[in-house]
């Protein structure tokens, strides 16, 4: 009766429902938002194309790092910027879940698969041919940034809606003058997120009759439709257009919106509409995390913990602090320390 409000994300579908069931309108946001950000400029330079797999980011990043993209004559650029440890986004590119996977109907954590390991591999090359800035896994963020800015480093792993346009605004600032493209997914794969922020709910108590409930979700069918992106779309153009002084808080539309119109850029320059299709492509990719929508008892006693055993893990192999064997027993210790447990409660609830 309302087809519009069936082609929101598969993803986000999945997150917001219980038991398999739809119970409320979800408020659209990215599944996924981030990527491979590029100074395009140095990737023209120096020849090269936008990367499809992790063997051709790798080779961008080596390029980048050894053949002088910024042309000074000095041996003074690296590959990848990260800071705060490295982006989930590499574990995905070589097939790891996001974060679990179900299998015969047991939950299977990431670091348990070769896949991530794989990953894992891939961001200890970088590490170990200098290709990533040295301190990453401790950098903040806003030092590590200056990078991109400040023609030091030609990649970033980062939200594409948010950072290229502040990359743009601080080049200004620096007097610096160059230009960034996104990647599509590598190797066909992205890490999703929630993909809604709250949802509509319809309870009987204020919602009488299912006349009172055709009438709602007519509303929110109507948004979906091509017309409505269309005018929404616009009036976000129109009131863009306006002194600052009348246009009206874009935040206040974001309240109601069943659509996407706010999550994408909407304008039409260059850099919007790439960055707008390059999120929809990702999107469309994104891999769900199946325990999203489960409330483990013991993950929420001991849920920090537990993450922290495993992260400390990765960034240890990654600096070469710990071997496979190393990273495999604090694997078991995680496992041991309630790991196990967390699964088999996540599988109960899969079961029901």
């Amino acid at each position: 009766e309302f087809p519009n409000l069936h082609t929101l994300n598969r993803v986000a579908l999945e997150n917001s429902q219980y038991k398999g069931k739809t119970y409320a309108i979800i408020r659209p946001r990215a599944v996924a938002r981030g990527g491979v950000i590029i100074r395009s400029d140095w990737m023209e330079r120096l020849g090269l194309k936008l990367p499809e797999t992790a063997d051709e980011g790798y080779e961008l990043m080596v390029a980048f790092a050894t053949q002088d993209p910024d042309q000074n004559g000095k041996d003074d650029t690296y590959g990848l910027m990260s800071y705060d440890g490295f982006s989930r986004d590499f574990l995905a590119w070589f097939g790891a879940p996001n974060e679990w996977k179900v299998e015969d109907g047991r939950f299977i954590r990431d670091a348990e698969t070769p896949e991530y390991l794989e990953g894992l591999k891939f961001v200890k090359r970088l590490y170990d041919e200098k290709l990533i800035n040295p301190n990453f896994a401790i950098e903040d963020r806003n030092v590590a940034r200056k990078g991109l800015y400040t023609h030091k480093v030609g990649v970033s792993v980062e939200a594409f809606d948010a950072v290229v346009p502040f990359y743009y605004s601080q080049a200004e600032e620096f007097g610096s003058s160059f230009e960034f493209t996104v990647a599509a997914p590598i190797n066909g794969r992205s890490f999703g997120g929630a993909g809604y922020l709250s949802a509509f709910m319809m309870p009987k108590s204020s919602v009488k009759t299912e006349d009172d409930l055709r009438a709602i979700l007519r509303f929110f069918d109507a948004q979906r439709s091509p017309e409505g992106v269309e005018k929404f779309r616009q009036l976000l153009l129109d009131n863009a257009a306006k002194p600052v002084e009348e246009q009206f808080n874009v935040d206040d539309l974001r309240q109601f919106l069943v659509n996407e119109v706010l999550v994408y850029p909407y304008g039409d320059s260059e850099v919007d509409r790439m960055i707008r299709e390059r999120m929809e492509a990702n999107n469309e990719v994104a891999v769900g995390n199946p325990a999203f929508k489960y409330i483990s008892p013991t993950y929420v006693e001991r849920g920090g913990e537990l993450d922290t055993i495993l992260d400390d893990a990765a960034i240890q192999f990654v600096l070469g602090q710990i071997d496979e064997a190393g990273f495999h027993a604090a694997v078991q210790k995680w496992k041991d320390a309630g790991g196990s447990k967390v699964a088999e409660e996540l599988a109960a609830l899969y079961n029901e």
